[in-house]
Parts: structure tokens; C-alpha cells; sequence
């Protein structure tokens, strides 16, 4: 049984895999107690915090006077065109790791969470690059921040396309924007591929975009701590 740790910016979220499956998923909003730890063998780390995967380290040395695994560019074992893969976050790096292992070539990954990050590998399983852009949670506190009348809302469901009020207009805005967005980079990137691509919804908010999105796709939430497993793996043969 392995523990791997996927900290993003706002949840520290650890699965319990064994044998390439989760067993056991946590969710964390600050790093939990070395308690929870004492008990584990092993530990890899994902972080697109600097700061908090290392203190996820320490933590967990002191509990187990184990050294964890960190995931970073280093792991890298699929081809790719990326400009300068050193500056690649390391859960778009689990992302590409996890497409590839998988999927091998043709398939898009769209993990949703504080950021909208999109993965995708071409034909030829080669990581051609991606886009970022702002989250649910990010864009609904920009609108509450950024103007003085709007409130600042929390994520949720659109009741229905057209809202009829302030704050369910920001709520369908948000998220069918957030979902067309998706569906409008899908279309371009099967055009330019020249064949249709395989599309994975992963991330937090992935059932929400998912339950008003309008293009074939399947939802896998653990994508990132399932390619930083494979990229453990790989980095041990």
C-alpha cells in the first residue's frame, strides 16, 4: 500500500493505492496531524505548493523517519515538445504520466480545480502542451473581489442555463462558461489532431462541469495521484 499526496491549492488530498487502484481517499483543507502517518511505509508527494510539500516532508519524516518520494520534472519519462518543462506544475506533470500510462496517445485531460489546467497528448503519445485558465472557485471570487456590487459566491449547480437573479446568473456564467471554454478547446485541439480525441474530466469540480458538459467524456477524479504513482514507479525500474 502506497500513500500519495496531492497538493493542490487549496486541498491536501491523499489516496491509499494498491496494486495501481485507490483504496482510500482523504481531503484535507490544512496538512494533518503526523499521527495520521505513523503508520505508513511509504509517502510520495505532489505539490504545486513549493512550501507545503515541503512541510508535508518534514512532517512525515518526523512521524516515520521515512524520506518521502517528490514528484518533479526529473520523473519525466514520456516524449514532449513543452517549451521548458522545468517550469511544467507537477500535477500537470501526473496528468500527461497518467494519460500516457493509460491511454498511450489521443486523449485530453481537463482537471478542475483552483485552476482549469487541460493536458494533451497527441497521436503519437507525444505531451503536446495545454491550457490554464482560472477555476470555478477563482472565477466566483474575482467577481465578488473585483467588483462593488456582485457577492462573492461559493460553487455550485446552475438551477437552470438562464438565471433570474444576480446570484444565479454568476452561478450559470461561471460554470457553462467554464464547461464551453472546455468544449470549445476539445473541438480545436480534434481539429488540429486530425481525429477525434478521448476527453477525461478530473479534479474537484469535475462532476459539476461534467454534469453540464456537452461533449463525450469520462470522469476519473484521482488522476493525479494515480500518474504520480506511475511516475514512482517507472522511476524505480
Amino acid at each position: 500500500m502506497t500513500l500519495v499526496a496531492d497538493i493542490g491549492n487549496t486541498n491536501f488530498k491523499f489516496c491509499r493505492i494498491k496494486n495501481g487502484a485507490v483504496t482510500e481517499r482523504s481531503v484535507f483543507r490544512t496538512l494533518p496531524d503526523p499521527l495520521f502517518f505513523q503508520n505508513e511505509k511509504e509517502l510520495i508527494i505532489s505539490s504545486v505548493v513549493p512550501s507545503a510539500g515541503s512541510l508535508l516532508k518534514d512532517i512525515f519524516f518526523e512521524a516515520t523517519g521515512i524520506e518521502p518520494y517528490i514528484i518533479s520534472f526529473k520523473d519525466i519519462f514520456f516524449k514532449t515538445s513543452y517549451d521548458d518543462i522545468t517550469l511544467l506544475g507537477n500535477d500537470r506533470i501526473c496528468n500527461a504520466a497518467y494519460a500516457v500510462s493509460k491511454y498511450r496517445n489521443n486523449t485530453v485531460i481537463i482537471d478542475i480545480g483552483s485552476a482549469v489546467t487541460v493536458e494533451f497528448v497527441d497521436v503519437t503519445g507525444k505531451f503536446a502542451g495545454g491550457m490554464i485558465m482560472p477555476g470555478i472557485e477563482m472565477q466566483l471570487k474575482s467577481l465578488g473581489i473585483k467588483t462593488a456590487l456582485l457577492p462573492e459566491l461559493k460553487p455550485d449547480k446552475p438551477s437552470s442555463i438562464v438565471g433570474i437573479s444576480t446570484e444565479t446568473c454568476i452561478i450559470s456564467g461561471v460554470i457553462h462558461g467554464i464547461a464551453g471554454a472546455c468544449a470549445n478547446f476539445v473541438n480545436l485541439i480534434s481539429e488540429m489532431n486530425g481525429k477525434k480525441v478521448r476527453v477525461v474530466l478530473s479534479g474537484g469540480d469535475s462532476k459539476m462541469i461534467s454534469s453540464v458538459a456537452a461533449f463525450e467524456h469520462s470522469v476519473e477524479e484521482d488522476t493525479v495521484p494515480l500518474g504520480a504513482y506511475e511516475l514512482y514507479l517507472r522511476s524505480r525500474q
